[in-house]
């Protein structure tokens, strides 16, 4: 695989970046801290307020930029929004089951949280071998043929899962 850079680019987005990146971490500051202050207090619906607002000022910003960092034409190709949706889909399975995971082994299999994560070491290692394994895929197989990554990826979890 080569590293193609792209000879148009002039310069960084900033404000796509600066927009994106802060209403990222307003949201999560207010997702995370919901709970302790209460979703009605004044501090939690500014955070989501503003990132709202920051939210709509990076789309503003990067319709008005000649290179955007990102555009709404990417969602257009079905090949792009296919491998976005199955990305969203499995980062979410695999977060959502790791809170469980480590809850079983350590409360229910008694564990130290060390042990725990050494337990689950293995997906870590999925994470890296999967992608070098399955790169000739993509390029051997027809564009609107599925490369089975999704199933190979449930088949690991529920293996692992037990």
């Amino acid at each position: 695989m080569v590293n193609v850079s792209d000879p148009g680019t002039k310069r960084l987005d900033v404000a796509g970046l600066a927009t994106f990146s802060g209403a990222l971490f307003l949201l999560i500051l207010g997702l995370t801290r919901g709970n302790d202050d209460g979703w009605g207090s004044a501090f939690i619906l500014t955070l989501l307020c503003s990132s709202a607002v920051l939210f709509a000022a990076f789309v503003f910003a990067e319709f008005h930029q000649d290179r955007p960092c990102s555009t709404c034409r990417s969602s257009a190709n079905p090949a792009f929004t296919g491998v976005s949706l199955a990305t969203f889909a499995i980062g979410a399975g695999m977060f959502a089951m790791l809170t469980y995971i480590t809850l079983y082994l350590q409360d229910l299999l008694g564990l130290s949280p060390f042990q725990g994560g050494l337990r689950l070491l293995p997906l870590t290692v999925l994470t890296f071998a999967v992608p070098l394994a399955t790169a000739i895929w993509p390029s051997a197989s027809h564009p609107g043929f599925p490369s089975g990554g999704l199933l190979l990826s449930s088949v690991g979890l529920r293996s692992c899962t037990g």
